[in-house]
């Protein structure tokens, strides 16, 4: 993931290739890249190789929290992107798909605590066979 000042990108010639702030490396391809809704300076990054980031602006090149978390990529599949809390701006909420650790909730939705890495909450239905790949909490 790389990050530009749009300012300076405007502001350069055609022969010009503009330099970014910033480059956020990750092991897999980045499916989701979102800034917080309350603050708007924190990244969080959502990645194929199961991995959550959140990058904040004393240093936009080592994440400051990396969660592992099982939403594994299935080529003919939406990828599974995790999305900030409207109003606290510790959790997220994103789809699990795991491999085989857990076969009951392989297919449920996780709410994870952003400080301390860790679901806090779950939703699942087992008469409920769909993945579910994008969830995003409701503002009201």
């Amino acid at each position: 993931v790389a990050m530009w000042d749009i300012r300076y990108v405007r502001n350069c010639n055609d022969d010009e290739r503009p330099q970014p702030l910033s480059v956020m490396k990750h092991e897999g391809p980045v499916t989701c890249a979102t800034f917080d809704p309350i603050y708007g300076s924190r990244l969080l990054t959502t990645a194929q190789n199961n991995e959550i980031r959140i990058y904040n602006p004393h240093n936009w090149i080592e994440p400051s929290i990396l969660i592992k978390h099982s939403h594994r990529h299935f080529q003919h599949m939406t990828d599974i992107k995790a999305t900030w809390h409207p109003f606290y701006e510790d959790l997220c909420v994103i789809g699990r798909y795991a491999e085989n650790v857990d076969l009951d909730k392989t297919r449920c939705v996780d709410v994870i605590d952003l400080q301390k890495g860790f679901v806090v909450a779950q939703f699942y239905d087992p008469l409920f066979s769909q993945i579910m790949v994008l969830n995003k909490f409701n503002k009201r």
